[in-house]
């Protein structure tokens, strides 16, 4: 199992990844207008052995098994594409599946977020990808306690879809715990097949220092990513983010090392934000 597991992380990193999933050319209709419905980036499930991407990327699917502190068991699985990582995790004490998305680095490295369907953050996994399976730290936003986990590979086929980009407008949302920083991100679409972002979001407790950002008449493109730019003005702005959408979720980041966005002190509206 431990070089079976290893192998195929390994190959990951090509064109092809053994077993589960190979790369093709986009289709056809890629260069089309993503406000058009025909033009939507359709993906076969994982029971089929190819998955069609918009461009050449890794994906990489894995089921695990395993334990937070050594005694609460888990059960989930993960998807990687691009910089990104979703899925979902099932205590089996629990009741239902936890929706899982966050950010991977170097195909490895991930830090993925646990989401109640309000966008509230139950817990926090930062760790990596190896040969045993998933390892890292568990974090809880609201107890502020952290716990090791360690999650052991499956050889049951996650049975999801790459994301698909479709129904874009609408809610997003990332909140830590009551007293917690939160994001709140609104979506919509106009006339023209334009969009319209606004954020309004704030630090934690006490100072809930703010981070108010609107976006207007913007265009997102075939693979559902907005770049945004301001530089210069009254306030010396250099404020440059990159927003990429998937099914239901995005991902917001700067694009410069020391963005100056005219935020309060510690404010910022990037982050992984859940569509509720």
């Amino acid at each position: 199992m431990r070089n079976t597991f290893y192998n195929m992380l390994l190959i990951a990193t090509t064109t092809v990844f053994v077993g589960c999933i190979s790369i093709n050319k986009p289709p056809d209709n890629s260069n089309t207008d993503i406000a058009n419905k025909d033009s939507v980036i359709k993906m076969l499930p994982l029971e089929s052995t190819e998955i069609q991407l918009p461009k050449l990327n890794v994906a990489y699917a894995q089921s695990f098994k395993g334990f937070i502190n050594n005694k609460i068991e888990v059960k989930g699985w993960i998807h990687t594409y691009e910089n990104a990582i979703f899925g979902e995790l099932k205590y089996t004490q629990g009741s239902s599946p936890i929706r899982l998305a966050g950010t991977i680095e170097n195909y490895r490295f991930f830090r993925m977020m646990e989401f109640e369907q309000s966008g509230n953050v139950t817990g926090i996994l930062t760790g990596d990808i190896h040969e045993d399976g998933l390892s890292g730290s568990w974090f809880s936003p609201l107890t502020r306690k952290s716990f090791d986990f360690d999650f052991k590979p499956l050889n049951e086929k996650p049975k999801l879809n790459v994301p698909i980009i479709d129904g874009i407008e609408g809610e997003y949302k990332y909140q830590f715990s009551k007293d917690g920083s939160t994001g709140n991100m609104e979506v919509s679409i106009n006339k023209d097949a334009t969009y319209k972002l606004s954020f309004n979001n704030h630090t934690g407790a006490p100072s809930y220092n703010q981070a108010y950002l609107d976006i207007a008449n913007s265009k997102i493109d075939k693979t559902g990513n907005l770049q945004y730019s301001k530089v210069g003005g009254e306030y010396n702005l250099d404020c440059k983010l990159s927003i990429q959408f998937y099914e239901g979720f995005a991902i917001v980041t700067y694009e410069n090392e020391q963005p100056k966005c005219g935020f309060g002190h510690n404010a910022k509206v990037s982050g992984v934000y859940l569509k509720i």
